[in-house]
């Protein structure tokens, strides 16, 4: 997982010229987004939506990896690199297959960054 962070990371570098990608996995989206309910936290959405899916792959990933390459991608958009680039990047590093990498660009966008719909 450590590989696929690094990757989308390059592909932020690339797109911004600056070698500062800083996360931000707070809890709560960062523009508009789902409402949250009493019961879940907007994490515990992104994970629910991924989980739909039933991947193996993906559900033997831990929950902070998944979190972190979700506010990774979103990162990512907000440089102007497009969905594809971004399923490029977290995919072409032997990690994630390429339908495991949409799943989770998919569900960041929905959950985290709702302004890249």
């Amino acid at each position: 997982m450590k590989k696929i962070l690094a990757a989308v990371a390059i592909v932020i570098m690339s797109l911004t010229g600056c070698a500062n990608t800083s996360e931000s996995n707070s809890d709560t989206p960062r523009s508009g987004g789902n409402t949250q309910s009493n019961q879940f936290s907007v994490n515990d959405e992104f994970l629910a939506d991924i989980g739909l899916y039933n991947t193996p792959e993906l559900e033997a990933q831990p929950d902070d990896d998944l979190i972190s390459l979700g506010h990774t991608v979103c990162e990512a958009l907000d440089t102007g690199a497009s969905f594809n680039m971004v399923i490029a990047a977290g995919s072409g590093t032997g990690g994630l297959s390429s339908d495991s990498m949409g799943t989770v660009a998919a569900s960041s966008i929905v959950n985290f960054c709702p302004e890249h719909r």
